[in-house]
């Protein structure tokens, strides 16, 4: 017996639901309305303030079922965060959001010189710095500068959510 999980596929099992059922009609968890072998689901369980409910498939040889896991969300709007739905911000939001927090985004050039040794990867760094339209949440250049400047992971996931209001 194998588990697809969503979480581990990227929300794939569609497309392996779809290499089995040569294009079937799915539902609205993306699975198949008739399948080869047999596809059980398991109701979704009752949830609380501050849960989700998330599905995984466990495939046998004769049959398909969904099955659930409850996940407590500690804060919402960092889970939707995590989900990728804030990775990436405008370059001018971030320099927007440093100013309005008393951190000169000129700075930043500076800094990257400090940290990173002469060579290819501090010249990439600068180029991203300087010329990039949008920086991704999870880059390690964002990382890096959070860090010297004081923030913790945590501050910059909520720093990004703050951006996307600006």
């Amino acid at each position: 017996m194998s588990v697809i999980s969503q979480t581990e596929v990227g929300w794939l099992p569609e497309q392996k639901l779809h290499d089995i059922t040569q294009s079937l009609p799915l539902d609205e968890f993306g699975e198949p309305t008739q399948t080869a072998v047999p596809l059980i689901k398991e109701p979704q369980p009752a949830l609380q303030d501050g849960e989700k409910a998330e599905s995984y498939l466990e495939w046998d040889a004769d049959k398909v079922t969904r099955k659930w896991n409850v996940v407590t969300m500690v804060n919402p709007e960092l889970y939707y965060y995590r989900q990728k739905k804030y990775s990436d911000v405008k370059a001018w939001r971030l320099r927007v959001w440093m100013a309005r927090n008393g951190i000169n985004p000129s700075s930043v050039a500076a800094l990257i010189e400090s940290l990173i040794p002469e060579g290819a990867a501090r010249q990439e760094a600068l180029a991203r710095w300087e010329y990039s339209d949008v920086i991704p949440r999870d880059h390690d250049l964002v990382g890096m500068l959070g860090a010297q400047l004081g923030l913790t992971s945590a501050q910059l996931d909520l720093a990004w959510l703050e951006m996307h209001q600006i």
